[in-house]
């Protein structure tokens, strides 16, 4: 038989469409039996810090939408400023039985430690953040610092002697904790911790000065029965729940609007049909009235961020990052 290439062109064609029907019916397949196991959710943060009440807020509202009758377990892996989770979750296979949780901690260690990874953050596959909280800036109650002009006073007066607690070094409190510092010209000395609920118990335990962090990690030991005080608040304006604290602005200092926001995402390479699954399951769940509920309850501002807007918050705050620590002269260790 004589092939011409007419005739060699049709069987590929023919060949072509018959392998992609096939790939059709596979993926189909991988979809329709998604999940036939528990979905593990990896956080690199400590139990009661921010990450991990929200990633359990989070894994309970997609057990309800994503059927199966399957769990989304969270699974704390806590060290490296939240990378041991990330380096974990990136040697695990990309079939959706494993998310990341992602704040801005590890965003920070990619965007000035990026060169220790195999991965940057372009290895996720972005499903969307589901709420924030702002940072604030907290000393013990029975403390001599009633304002922040008090507290500024005395680090002036004895240099590195005052000290802060951060989850971890390069993380993103770490690198605005000092940002902030430079801005007003004074130096404490920087106690790393295994995340943010260690850092504040050192500091309810007199071990650190004070503590930057967010208002959930804070959680009811900044209310009025709490034994923490705010004294400034590193937001754009100033917090509804704290009507009295100014703002880093209101003190001279331009920081912005900093906070942490909570993501979830999956490894690149994560079939489409399983992740079209996770992004409208992260949607229902992040419009659940319940969610949002319980995440205000909680002390998170409540969000909807689908894959694309997430996206760019990690890609802006990526950049930030890497500005500050470079401005900084922070080395590499």
């Amino acid at each position: 038989m004589k092939f011409t290439r007419r005739s060699i062109g049709r069987m590929l064609i023919v060949i072509g469409l018959s392998t992609l029907s096939i790939l059709a019916i596979a993926t189909s397949g991988v979809s329709q039996d998604y999940p036939n196991r528990p979905v593990i959710v990896h956080t690199g943060m400590a139990p009661g810090a921010a990450a991990g009440i929200i990633a359990q807020i989070f894994s309970e509202g997609m057990e309800k939408y994503v059927g199966k009758s399957q769990q989304f377990v969270v699974n704390y892996r806590v060290g490296a400023s939240g990378m041991i989770a990330v380096d974990y979750f990136m040697k695990q296979p990309g079939d959706g039985y494993n998310l990341i949780w992602i704040n801005p901690m590890q965003v920070a260690r990619l965007a000035t430690h990026g060169q220790q990874y195999s991965f940057t953050k372009d290895d996720l596959s972005y499903i969307g953040t589901l709420g924030s909280a702002p940072y604030v800036f907290a000393v013990q109650k029975e403390s001599p610092y009633k304002t922040f002009d008090d507290f500024i006073a005395a680090a002036k007066k004895n240099p590195g002697q005052l000290s802060y607690g951060h989850p971890g070094v390069a993380g993103d409190t770490h690198l605005y904790m000092e940002w902030l510092l430079s801005m007003i010209g004074i130096k404490l000395t920087a106690v790393p911790f295994t995340g943010g609920a260690p850092a504040v118990t050192a500091l309810l335990g007199g071990h650190v000065t004070c503590y930057m962090g967010s208002t959930v990690t804070l959680g009811s030991h900044i209310k009025p029965e709490g034994r923490l005080r705010v004294l400034v608040s590193l937001t754009a304006k100033r917090l509804p729940e704290f009507p009295d604290v100014p703002t880093c602005g209101e003190k001279g200092y331009d920081v912005g609007d900093l906070g942490t926001f909570q993501l979830v995402a999956a490894k690149k390479g994560t079939p489409k049909p399983i992740l079209d699954i996770l992004v409208d399951s992260f949607r229902k769940t992040a419009t659940d009235p319940s969610v949002k509920t319980s995440l205000t309850k909680a002390g998170f501002l409540a969000l909807e961020w689908g894959p694309e807007e997430t996206e760019k918050k990690v890609t802006r705050e990526f950049n930030i990052l890497r500005d500050v620590h470079k401005k900084l002269g922070l080395e590499v260790k």
